[in-house]
């Protein structure tokens, strides 16, 4: 059955809410329960918290990343750009909403700065007419088009001032070599004690055991992994997800000319 993005995104805070009732108790067994050996498979955002988490709860986690940086889908561009000057390619824009990662911007001193110029106009092209908007009519047009909370007060969206990518780094930093870089998943295995994953290394395929694997992967990249244990309705769930494609362009300039302009 085929839903709209807006339809995922409100099943999926659905889900969010269900599953923070049970956060506590959650938490509490694993406070209570001996240090595990834990593999977290991805060094996205997602692998990041749950691997710096459980290592500050004692547990002896190892980090499986196919790339050879952090971050995934955050990811900033600073070649070949001059003058110190950067762009991303992924995530970029921090709701006032979003709690968590202004917990971990917080918690790693990282300096924040507002995401629109609300001081300058827009120029906003929308289904052939063009005018000059507030930086409301912005982000206001954006929720119009993407079907996502994009809209209100431009001053509710900050950045991290310097990059994004800082916020994965620091992540990184402190799980220092837990993280095994160049290292991408092409099975994972179950017996009733432990899991194992097989990955790449150089090459050649090497087997690590845990008591319990965090898998953190997309399924855009996880359906080219041999999943036996699951059953063929979960591997067939991972295969047919749909992800939409996003390009970005961007081009760098000797002077801001359109700040002249009041844009």
């Amino acid at each position: 059955m085929a839903i709209t993005r807006r339809q995922f995104l409100r099943r999926s805070a659905l889900a969010v809410a269900a599953a923070s009732l049970n956060q506590s108790a959650v938490r509490a067994i694993v406070l209570s329960g001996p240090a595990k050996k834990v593999l977290v498979l991805g060094a996205g955002m997602a692998g990041l918290v749950a691997a710096y988490e459980l290592t500050k709860l004692g547990h002896d986690v190892t980090v499986l990343e196919a790339r050879t940086r952090p971050g995934g889908r955050v990811h900033t561009l600073r070649e070949p750009f001059s003058d110190g000057l950067f762009a991303e390619a992924g995530a970029a824009r921090i709701p006032d909403d979003h709690d968590l990662t202004h917990k971990y911007v917080k918690e790693f001193a990282l300096p924040l700065e507002p995401f629109y110029p609300s001081r300058l106009h827009a120029l906003r092209f929308d289904r052939g007419s063009r005018e000059e908007v507030s930086i409301d009519g912005f982000t206001d047009a954006m929720e119009g088009h993407f079907g996502y909370d994009l809209g209100g007060n431009p001053g509710r969206w900050q950045k991290i001032k310097g990059g994004t990518d800082l916020l994965p780094k620091a992540f990184a930093d402190r799980l220092g070599n837990k993280i095994h870089y160049g290292s991408p998943v092409v099975r994972i295995e179950q017996d009733e004690k432990h899991a194992r994953v097989v990955f790449l290394k150089a090459g050649r395929q090497e087997t690590m055991t845990a008591d319990n694997v965090l898998c953190t992967i997309p399924f855009s990249l996880l359906r080219d992994v041999e999943l036996p244990a699951l059953s063929s309705q979960k591997r067939d769930v991972i295969k047919k997800t749909r992800y939409d494609a996003v390009s970005r362009v961007y081009l760098q300039t000797r002077n801001r000319v359109w700040e002249d302009k009041g844009l």
